[in-house]
């Protein structure tokens, strides 16, 4: 069993993370892989606290492709949700 983070540093892991799964998708969208990018931007606002994370999806240019796909839909009403 692993000590107790303090809270700054659980802080940082978990952006860390966040920036991870956020780079993936970008990386899904630039490889022509639109599923994987949404499946990506999907789970991390699922394991992310309601916070700011996911506030550049709709205006992401890399994610303007994704607008058509209605999987990509659902991740923004999802982020939409998360921001009442």
């Amino acid at each position: 069993m692993h000590p107790p983070q303090p809270r700054l540093a659980r802080g940082v892991h978990q952006g860390a993370r966040q920036k991870a799964a956020q780079a993936t998708a970008l990386e899904a969208v630039g490889d022509g892989r639109p599923s994987d990018a949404i499946t990506a931007l999907s789970t991390l606002l699922d394991s992310a606290p309601p916070s700011f994370v996911g506030w550049t999806f709709p205006i992401e240019a890399m994610f303007l492709g994704l607008r058509a796909e209605p999987g990509f839909q659902q991740v923004l009403a999802k982020l939409a949700e998360r921001a009442k």
